[in-house]
């Protein structure tokens, strides 16, 4: 049913990916409507995040791009423990509730809980630049 919905739901909010103004003319920009996957999870320290690493590249395919959100502090039945958040904007739910389970299961956790946001997600591309410094006085 939520597949369902999901998919009924990119249909009607199409974008217009018109270039605006400020785009150069080597760079692209689109829009669509994804969801993101907020997986949080008790941060069990260098193994756990070794193992969700691991999880991550062997779905490299379907899961293109993530950030993983480490140093938080959540509570649990009360008590205060180290969390951590994975991020993942895809339309492929599957394999967001594939990888929640499998952090449950290899990081030894009771729970881990999975919070779906639907919305659109812009992108700019282009060649990629030189890293530089913008000086403290700089106006654009």
């Amino acid at each position: 049913m939520r597949a369902w919905i999901s998919r009924a739901v990119s249909l009607l909010c199409k974008r217009d990916t018109t270039n605006p103004l400020w785009l150069k003319p080597e760079e692209t920009y689109s829009q669509q409507t994804l969801n993101r996957y907020g997986i949080y999870a008790e941060d069990i320290g260098p193994v756990g995040l070794k193992n969700i690493q691991i999880l991550l590249d062997q779905r490299g395919k379907r899961i293109p791009g993530s950030t993983l959100h480490v140093g938080l502090t959540g509570r649990d039945g009360g008590k205060t423990e180290k969390s951590l958040l994975l991020e993942i904007v895809t339309k492929d739910e599957e394999v967001v509730m594939e990888i929640a389970a499998e952090i449950r299961r290899v990081n030894g956790q009771q729970w881990v809980g999975v919070f779906v946001t639907p919305g659109t997600f812009a992108e700019i591309t282009g060649p990629k630049e030189p890293f530089v410094e913008i000086p403290d006085d700089a106006s654009f």
